[in-house]
């Protein structure tokens, strides 16, 4: 296998049957699909601090990119940043106070910055959606506590002829539910399991994982937080203004839906399973991967949930895989695993240390993996590795920025911006 700079980008896109522009890490893993992709070029060491912000403690949460220079972090405080460069905060709002915010944020394709808050999660968790505009003016929220919801997940941002639509998966008194929001408003919701989890569940805020849930002796930052939904708006497999979802959730299946054209979710195909931890599902092309608690990396087909095949990492995937190319990137507790569409292992290397929530941020060059004993650096065929000990994290994921730049939290609480040496 050739190292990403012999892969020109118009052979990517052939074989992933996308568009394939650079784009920007607007959101969670990247972009709608959960990729952990971004089509740029990025120095192989990428390692000069350009700057460091204090921004707390913020558990499984990543930065994503705005207009600009604009990043976009929230934290266990409930605070919501937008940093700009050089490392200053441009503004700062509390969306309600008392809350956390465990998921990553989103900036939508409307300008616009989307984050969820949870309260009670000791005793009876809920959840809220907030709208904000990119100067950080209010726009609206949406609570799910009505009907008990609750969510760890990130939420996505889809604008079609309607408008601008949320997604997230939510956990519900009577079902886990995917929900569609717009402006506020919820435009319809689709159960997605059945009755699954009740109110008063105990929840790990740095993880999102239900404690009851958790393995025993598991240290705090372990777990699997509630895996984030991809969006695919691809002609290849879905209707103009119809897009696919693909909800993958923690207790029962990984399943496919689409927003139809009158704003109804259709579920198309489901793969059922005995409520296995799961990542968020990543797609590339007409494959979804996704890790489980069983320790095996899954791949399904995108038209009909077919299982294509299984990968055994031999330890658990918390991360969500990245994937680009023909190639899927795992990072499982200890190691990097690179395993082609066929699910056949290419290469491996272990992880400087261990590596929990945190997944893989890939660019044409690079792959880059935040482990609790530095930030790794490694070419696709992982043959040539870059570790940076003084660059600690494991939980939250590094994005990487259109200029080349890497973003990440460190374990004590910095975001920081790193360029090349």
């Amino acid at each position: 296998m050739k190292p990403a700079k012999a892969l020109t980008l118009a052979v990517i896109c052939a074989v992933t049957l996308t568009a394939c522009a650079a784009g920007t890490w607007s959101v969670f893993h990247a972009n709608a699909q959960n990729e952990g992709f971004l089509a740029i070029h990025t120095a192989d060491d990428v390692s000069r601090q350009e700057w460091a912000l204090q921004v707390g403690s913020v558990g499984m949460n990543s930065p994503v990119l705005g207009i600009g220079y604009n990043i976009f972090i929230g934290n266990l405080n409930g605070e919501l940043y937008d940093v700009v460069r050089p490392g200053t905060v441009a503004w700062k709002v509390t969306p309600a106070p008392g809350e956390m915010i465990i998921g990553s944020p989103a900036f939508g394709p409307d300008n616009r910055v989307y984050v969820v808050t949870m309260r009670q999660p000791d005793t009876s968790p809920r959840s809220t959606l907030h709208g904000y505009t990119s100067d950080g003016q209010h726009l609206w929220s949406y609570d799910f506590g009505a009907d008990g919801g609750w969510s760890t997940a990130s939420p996505k941002v889809w604008v079609g002829q309607g408008g601008t639509y949320v997604f997230l998966y939510v956990h519900a008194t009577a079902a886990g539910r995917l929900y569609v929001i717009q402006d506020g408003r919820q435009v319809t919701h689709a159960d997605v399991c059945g009755n699954l989890i009740q109110g008063g569940t105990r929840v790990n805020p740095r993880t999102g994982l239900p404690h009851a849930q958790q393995k025993s002796g598991a240290a705090p930052t372990d777990g699997y937080p509630d895996p984030t939904i991809a969006v695919i708006s691809n002609p290849a497999f879905t209707p103009a203004d119809e897009p696919l979802l693909i909800v993958a959730n923690n207790d029962c299946s990984v399943a496919a839906f689409r927003l139809t054209a009158n704003r109804q979710l259709a579920k198309l195909w489901e793969q059922t399973d005995n409520g296995l931890m799961k990542t968020s599902p990543g797609v590339s092309g007409g494959v979804i991967a996704v890790g489980l608690s069983d320790n095996q990396l899954v791949a399904y087909s995108l038209r009909d949930g077919t299982e294509q095949f299984r990968y055994d990492v031999g330890e658990p995937i918390w991360g969500s895989p990245a994937m680009a190319g023909i190639e899927i990137f795992a990072a499982s507790l200890h190691a990097l695993h690179v395993v082609d569409f066929n699910g056949n292992l290419l290469h491996k290397t272990a992880l400087s240390g261990s590596t929990n929530s945190s997944s893989p941020a890939v660019s044409l060059d690079r792959v880059f993996v935040s482990a609790d004993q530095g930030l790794g650096s490694y070419s696709w065929d992982l043959s040539n590795e870059i570790v940076h000990t003084e660059y600690r994290g494991g939980v939250s994921s590094p994005a990487i920025m259109s200029l080349g730049f890497v973003v990440l939290v460190t374990q004590d609480g910095y975001l920081r911006a790193l360029t090349p040496r």
